[in-house]
């Protein structure tokens, strides 16, 4: 490897384990270990708010499920980087202290830290954007939630392939002490960074128009906009974790590389848990009394009359085809969560008949569907 020569073994052999011996190595295994507990917390109350309100699981439910199990993966995997490959220490001095295979381990490690980033990036931005369609499913939302799913799955494939085609031979990727040559994995992940905000960005802006929409009060609005707007904390990790990949150092080991590292491990537990966060708020409720279905609805359209002779009304149609949002938590009954609970009727209102559904469309798929959003706004 250009730079590095293996010493001859110390005397008495290589030591081993690898110390935890300084700050920087034990801050990693600290927030590791808070990158666990954390989000498996969200999930946990994720789960018990769904339970208590009596909704089934989603597809949306399943990813971040995903999300939390790879995640797993990454922080332990964070941990053996410290631990059993050295980070934290300079590379150079870990061979001369531990030997080669310490070596190994941490850029096999780095090769798997990065296929875990991207899975648990792709499962957590997947959740969300499936929640959208469950929420708001109108074809307005459905087309570009797809076209970013499909996005999202097929860059972050295409970075994974290229963790293991950089490098000639692949196996050089892992093994830096055998002959070969590899390419500019900085710019890789440089990449990745950058298109990994920019979708970011579009996933959290996605549904404001929708929200905006809403004949609701402004705070109630606002409310509903920062449940989605938080997940630009996430962006904020991402876009400091870019400014570093730079510096990186495939020989220096210790303070840019570890600190990236960090970074890397900490965006996605921060992603998941703040993809929680919409389902969380009906736990902070009680409902005081029961309310009656009229209290509810706070439609997005002005209610038209409808037309007679037998013929659908373009406006009832419309309005029941293009559906509501689904509620996230909705209250198990009276005498549980307390909580704004608003039919939100998301629709694009267009007078041509033409464009009216067919009662046999009005029947199936989302037509008629009654949805409520059960504590995403304070109580009314």
């Amino acid at each position: 490897m250009p730079g590095l020569e293996l010493p001859p073994p110390p005397p008495g052999g290589y030591e081993w384990p690898v110390p935890v011996e300084n700050s920087r190595q034990m801050a990693a295994m600290v927030i590791s270990s808070v990158n666990i507990v954390v989000p498996t917390l969200l999930v946990g109350l994720r789960i018990f708010a769904k339970w208590r309100s009596e909704k089934s699981f989603d597809r949306s439910d399943v990813c971040i499920f995903m999300a939390l199990i790879i995640n797993y993966g990454l922080q332990v995997n964070s941990m053996l980087l410290v631990t059993h490959g050295g980070l934290g220490i300079s590379l150079a001095e870990s061979v001369s202290r531990f030997g080669f295979q310490p070596a190994i381990f941490l850029y096999k490690a780095y090769v798997s830290h990065n296929v875990l980033w991207n899975c648990a990036t792709v499962c957590s931005k997947l959740s969300v954007l499936l929640l959208y369609t469950n929420l708001i499913p109108v074809r307005s939302m459905i087309l570009p939630a797809g076209a970013m799913m499909t996005f999202v799955v097929m860059s972050h494939a295409s970075y994974i392939i290229a963790q293991f085609l950089i490098c000639q031979p692949s196996r050089k990727a892992w093994d830096p002490f055998i002959p070969g040559h590899c390419g500019d994995i900085t710019t890789v992940y440089i990449v990745a960074g950058i298109t990994n905000i920019v979708a970011d960005v579009v996933i959290l802006v996605l549904p404001m128009p929708f929200i905006y929409s809403l004949t609701l009060e402004r705070m109630k609005k606002a409310i509903l906009a920062g449940m989605f707007a938080v997940g630009f904390l996430t962006s904020g990790i991402s876009i400091y974790r870019q400014t570093r990949l730079p510096e990186i150092n495939i020989v220096e080991t210790t303070s840019v590389s570890l600190m990236i590292i960090v970074l890397t491990a900490l965006e996605p537990a921060v992603a998941v848990t703040l993809a929680c966060i919409p389902y969380l708020r009906p736990l902070t409720h009680r409902r005081s009394h029961a309310r009656s279905p009229s209290d509810y609805e706070t439609p997005y359209m002005p209610r038209k009359p409808e037309t007679g002779g037998g013929r659908a009304s373009p406006w009832r149609n419309r309005a029941s085809s293009a559906a509501r949002f689904r509620g996230l938590v909705d209250g198990p009954g009276p005498s549980h969560f307390d909580s704004s609970q608003v039919e939100l009727q998301l629709v694009k209102v267009e007078s041509d008949p033409s464009t009216v559904m067919s009662s046999r469309q009005e029947d199936g798929g989302l037509a008629g569907t009654k949805r409520t959003v059960d504590g995403m706004v304070a109580g009314q």
